[in-house]
């Protein structure tokens, strides 16, 4: 009596998987999440946290899975790179019905298209991020670098942003002379022609300068 070979997931050839990786810009291509996958959200270390899912089920029986499986299980159009919750989320017995063949290439198409519009943008895209706080009632506002990129898309930040901390500066005059150092030593110097991009969170008085 023959033994019963459990079936294998057909590997993805190399040069699969590197198209798939660069048309997804290494970030999950779930419909929301973006994540990045090439870097440890805690230590920040590079590491692949990468799933390849299959929009068609590699097998019949698999979720979504038809009569086209075995021919699309290599295939780079039915395949997705996903973090490893929305990997099992699109897997998951209870949610197939939820996304279906159609939504996931939905996701798939919209993903891939945003990520060859935004890498092709030029330098003229790029815009040096000026941020300046100070308490406002015994607080000091702030906004995340997520929080920042969101606001000036479809522009993108260059390096080195310019903040000007003045969150233990008391008197207006100090405050002025201090903005005053900071623009003319690295905005009225830089003889590069750059786009300026101000986030002030200060007190009204010293956004007028």
């Amino acid at each position: 009596m023959g033994e019963n070979k459990k079936m294998r997931r057909p590997p993805i050839p190399n040069p699969v998987q590197r198209e798939l990786w660069i048309k997804s810009g290494g970030r999950c291509e779930f419909r929301g999440c973006n994540k990045y996958l090439y870097k440890d959200g805690v230590t920040q270390q590079p590491r692949n946290l990468a799933h390849i899912a299959h929009i068609v089920s590699w097998t019949p029986a698999g979720p979504r899975g038809n009569e086209n499986s075995e021919k699309l299980a290599t295939d780079i159009s039915n395949l997705m790179l996903t973090c490893s919750e929305h990997n099992n989320l699109i897997d998951d017995a209870n949610y197939v019905d939820k996304y279906p063949i159609e939504l996931l290439q939905r996701f798939k198409r919209e993903h891939e298209e945003r990520i060859f519009r935004v890498t092709g943008m030029g330098q003229d895209y790029g815009v040096r991020i000026v941020k300046m706080w100070s308490k406002i009632q015994d607080q000091v506002p702030q906004i995340s670098d997520q929080g920042i990129y969101d606001a000036i898309q479809p522009y993108y930040p260059l390096e080195d942003t310019l903040n000007i901390d003045l969150s233990q500066v008391e008197y207006i005059s100090s405050a002025m002379e201090t903005i005053r150092k900071i623009v003319d030593l690295h905005l009225l110097s830089n003889q590069k022609q750059e786009k300026y991009c101000l986030f002030l969170m200060s007190k009204i008085p010293y956004s007028c300068y």
